[in-house]
Protein backbone atom coordinates (compact mmCIF):
# COMPACT_ATOMS: atom_id res chain seq x y z
CA UNK A 1 0.00 0.00 0.00
CA UNK A 2 3.34 2.83 0.73
CA UNK A 3 4.20 1.97 -3.03
CA UNK A 4 0.20 2.45 -4.48
CA UNK A 5 0.26 6.09 -2.55
CA UNK A 6 3.91 6.81 -3.42
CA UNK A 7 2.79 6.58 -7.07
CA UNK A 8 -0.44 8.02 -6.76
CA UNK A 9 1.38 11.13 -5.22
CA UNK A 10 4.01 10.94 -8.02
CA UNK A 11 1.26 11.39 -10.68
CA UNK A 12 -1.00 13.50 -8.97
CA UNK A 13 1.84 16.32 -8.32
CA UNK A 14 2.23 16.47 -11.92
CA UNK A 15 5.18 14.28 -11.53
CA UNK A 16 7.09 17.14 -9.32
CA UNK A 17 9.77 14.64 -7.91
CA UNK A 18 9.45 14.23 -4.15
CA UNK A 19 13.06 13.99 -2.83
CA UNK A 20 13.38 11.30 -0.41
CA UNK A 21 13.52 11.43 3.38
CA UNK A 22 16.86 10.99 3.64
CA UNK A 23 17.96 13.38 1.50
CA UNK A 24 15.57 16.22 2.40
CA UNK A 25 17.65 17.48 5.40
CA UNK A 26 20.93 17.35 3.50
CA UNK A 27 22.03 20.99 3.17
CA UNK A 28 23.44 22.74 0.55
CA UNK A 29 23.99 19.05 -1.30
CA UNK A 30 22.66 19.70 -5.16
CA UNK A 31 20.98 16.17 -4.92
CA UNK A 32 17.63 17.55 -7.03
CA UNK A 33 17.54 20.37 -9.55
CA UNK A 34 14.78 21.54 -11.05
CA UNK A 35 15.62 23.75 -14.35
CA UNK A 36 12.92 26.36 -15.41
CA UNK A 37 12.77 27.52 -19.19
CA UNK A 38 13.07 30.92 -18.06
CA UNK A 39 16.46 30.40 -16.22
CA UNK A 40 19.90 30.50 -16.92
CA UNK A 41 20.83 26.58 -16.85
CA UNK A 42 23.72 25.34 -19.35
CA UNK A 43 24.85 21.96 -20.66
CA UNK A 44 27.76 23.18 -18.68
CA UNK A 45 26.15 23.70 -15.38
CA UNK A 46 24.98 20.13 -15.18
CA UNK A 47 28.45 18.70 -16.93
CA UNK A 48 29.84 20.25 -13.77
CA UNK A 49 27.98 18.47 -11.02
CA UNK A 50 27.24 15.30 -12.86
CA UNK A 51 29.37 13.13 -11.13
CA UNK A 52 27.62 13.55 -7.41
CA UNK A 53 24.21 14.56 -9.23
CA UNK A 54 21.48 12.05 -7.82
CA UNK A 55 18.16 13.11 -8.52
CA UNK A 56 17.30 15.55 -11.67
CA UNK A 57 13.73 16.70 -13.12
CA UNK A 58 13.89 18.73 -16.54
CA UNK A 59 10.10 19.52 -16.74
CA UNK A 60 10.38 22.85 -18.72
CA UNK A 61 14.13 23.79 -19.63
CA UNK A 62 14.28 23.28 -23.80
CA UNK A 63 17.90 24.98 -23.43
CA UNK A 64 20.01 21.60 -22.24
CA UNK A 65 19.39 19.28 -25.29
CA UNK A 66 21.68 16.18 -24.36
CA UNK A 67 22.37 14.85 -20.92
CA UNK A 68 26.27 14.18 -20.07
CA UNK A 69 27.65 11.12 -20.87
CA UNK A 70 28.44 10.12 -17.26
CA UNK A 71 26.32 10.20 -14.17
CA UNK A 72 27.35 7.20 -11.85
CA UNK A 73 25.28 8.56 -9.08
CA UNK A 74 21.97 9.32 -10.61
CA UNK A 75 19.14 7.59 -8.96
CA UNK A 76 16.24 9.54 -10.49
CA UNK A 77 15.09 11.47 -13.62
CA UNK A 78 12.69 13.06 -15.50
CA UNK A 79 12.41 14.35 -18.76
CA UNK A 80 8.72 15.68 -19.24
CA UNK A 81 10.60 18.29 -22.37
CA UNK A 82 11.53 17.67 -26.30
CA UNK A 83 15.05 18.95 -26.61
CA UNK A 84 16.53 15.84 -25.40
CA UNK A 85 16.94 13.13 -28.07
CA UNK A 86 18.66 10.17 -25.87
CA UNK A 87 19.70 8.83 -22.68
CA UNK A 88 23.06 7.98 -21.58
CA UNK A 89 24.12 4.46 -22.19
CA UNK A 90 25.03 3.71 -18.56
CA UNK A 91 23.32 4.64 -15.91
CA UNK A 92 24.11 1.98 -13.67
CA UNK A 93 22.73 3.23 -10.42
CA UNK A 94 19.34 4.73 -12.20
CA UNK A 95 16.17 3.53 -9.65
CA UNK A 96 13.53 5.75 -11.18
CA UNK A 97 12.82 7.26 -14.58
CA UNK A 98 9.91 9.26 -16.12
CA UNK A 99 9.67 9.72 -19.66
CA UNK A 100 5.81 10.34 -19.83
CA UNK A 101 5.11 12.83 -22.89
CA UNK A 102 8.24 12.54 -23.67
CA UNK A 103 8.22 11.77 -27.60
CA UNK A 104 11.74 12.24 -28.14
CA UNK A 105 13.49 9.96 -26.33
CA UNK A 106 13.32 6.70 -29.11
CA UNK A 107 15.02 4.06 -26.66
CA UNK A 108 16.00 2.95 -22.96
CA UNK A 109 19.26 1.95 -22.01
CA UNK A 110 19.97 -1.51 -22.40
CA UNK A 111 20.87 -2.44 -18.67
CA UNK A 112 19.14 -0.92 -16.12
CA UNK A 113 19.92 -3.02 -12.86
CA UNK A 114 18.76 -1.13 -10.13
CA UNK A 115 15.28 0.77 -11.59
CA UNK A 116 12.47 -0.02 -9.59
CA UNK A 117 10.23 3.09 -11.58
CA UNK A 118 9.31 3.50 -14.97
CA UNK A 119 6.93 5.95 -15.92
CA UNK A 120 6.06 5.62 -19.71
CA UNK A 121 2.40 6.72 -19.76
CA UNK A 122 1.40 9.38 -22.86
CA UNK A 123 4.84 7.98 -24.73
CA UNK A 124 4.48 7.22 -28.20
CA UNK A 125 8.35 6.74 -29.39
CA UNK A 126 9.60 4.37 -27.17
CA UNK A 127 8.94 0.55 -28.80
CA UNK A 128 10.47 -1.81 -26.20
CA UNK A 129 11.24 -2.58 -22.32
CA UNK A 130 15.24 -3.65 -21.40
CA UNK A 131 15.08 -7.46 -20.92
CA UNK A 132 16.09 -7.62 -17.45
CA UNK A 133 14.05 -5.55 -14.85
CA UNK A 134 13.72 -7.86 -12.26
CA UNK A 135 13.97 -4.96 -9.73
CA UNK A 136 11.27 -3.18 -11.27
CA UNK A 137 8.50 -2.28 -8.61
CA UNK A 138 6.22 0.47 -10.30
CA UNK A 139 5.46 0.61 -14.62
CA UNK A 140 3.23 2.86 -15.88
CA UNK A 141 2.44 2.16 -19.40
CA UNK A 142 -0.91 4.38 -19.82
CA UNK A 143 -1.90 5.65 -23.10
CA UNK A 144 1.14 3.93 -24.43
CA UNK A 145 0.64 2.26 -27.69
CA UNK A 146 3.93 1.26 -28.59
CA UNK A 147 5.19 -1.17 -26.54
CA UNK A 148 3.83 -4.55 -27.36
CA UNK A 149 5.20 -6.76 -24.47
CA UNK A 150 6.44 -6.97 -21.14
CA UNK A 151 9.54 -8.62 -19.88
CA UNK A 152 8.98 -12.49 -18.88
CA UNK A 153 10.19 -11.78 -15.50
CA UNK A 154 9.35 -9.12 -13.24
CA UNK A 155 8.87 -10.67 -9.98
CA UNK A 156 9.35 -7.43 -7.73
CA UNK A 157 6.92 -5.72 -9.64
CA UNK A 158 3.60 -3.94 -7.58
CA UNK A 159 2.04 -1.39 -9.60
CA UNK A 160 1.24 -1.82 -13.29
CA UNK A 161 -0.57 0.48 -15.26
CA UNK A 162 -2.48 -0.35 -18.41
CA UNK A 163 -5.28 2.01 -18.88
CA UNK A 164 -6.13 3.06 -22.26
CA UNK A 165 -2.95 0.86 -23.21
CA UNK A 166 -4.13 -1.33 -26.56
CA UNK A 167 -0.57 -2.94 -27.43
CA UNK A 168 -0.09 -5.11 -24.15
CA UNK A 169 -1.27 -8.21 -25.38
CA UNK A 170 -0.73 -10.72 -22.38
CA UNK A 171 1.12 -10.30 -19.15
CA UNK A 172 3.74 -12.27 -17.76
CA UNK A 173 2.96 -15.64 -16.37
CA UNK A 174 3.78 -15.33 -13.12
CA UNK A 175 3.61 -11.56 -11.20
CA UNK A 176 4.00 -12.38 -7.43
CA UNK A 177 4.13 -9.57 -5.48
CA UNK A 178 2.15 -7.80 -8.37
CA UNK A 179 -0.83 -5.63 -5.86
CA UNK A 180 -2.44 -2.77 -8.22
CA UNK A 181 -3.55 -3.42 -11.82
CA UNK A 182 -5.03 -0.39 -13.61
CA UNK A 183 -6.96 -1.79 -17.01
CA UNK A 184 -8.87 1.52 -17.18
CA UNK A 185 -10.23 1.82 -20.98
CA UNK A 186 -8.21 -1.19 -22.45
CA UNK A 187 -9.97 -2.75 -24.97
CA UNK A 188 -7.18 -6.01 -25.26
CA UNK A 189 -9.79 -8.97 -24.20
CA UNK A 190 -6.94 -11.03 -23.76
CA UNK A 191 -6.29 -9.53 -20.37
CA UNK A 192 -9.18 -11.10 -18.21
CA UNK A 193 -9.46 -9.59 -14.50
CA UNK A 194 -11.46 -12.32 -13.35
CA UNK A 195 -8.53 -14.96 -14.10
CA UNK A 196 -6.64 -12.43 -12.26
CA UNK A 197 -8.37 -12.25 -9.50
CA UNK A 198 -8.36 -15.93 -8.43
CA UNK A 199 -4.63 -16.11 -9.05
CA UNK A 200 -4.07 -13.30 -7.22
CA UNK A 201 -6.63 -13.10 -4.52
CA UNK A 202 -4.99 -9.76 -2.79
CA UNK A 203 -4.66 -7.74 -6.32
CA UNK A 204 -6.39 -4.53 -6.59
CA UNK A 205 -7.65 -4.13 -9.87
CA UNK A 206 -9.12 -0.84 -11.14
CA UNK A 207 -11.14 -0.86 -14.30
CA UNK A 208 -12.82 2.69 -14.01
Amino acid sequence: MEQINKFRSFLGSDLAYILPPELAGEIGQRYFWEFKSEGGVTYDDLFEISTYLSFLYLGENKKIVALPPDLPNLRGLSLLIEAIESLPPNLPNLQELSLGYNNMIESLPPDLPNLKTLILGYNDKIVSLPPDLTNLQILDLGYNNTIESLPPDLPNLQILRLGSNESIASLPPDLPNLQFLELGWNKNNNIDSNTLRIKYPNLQISQY
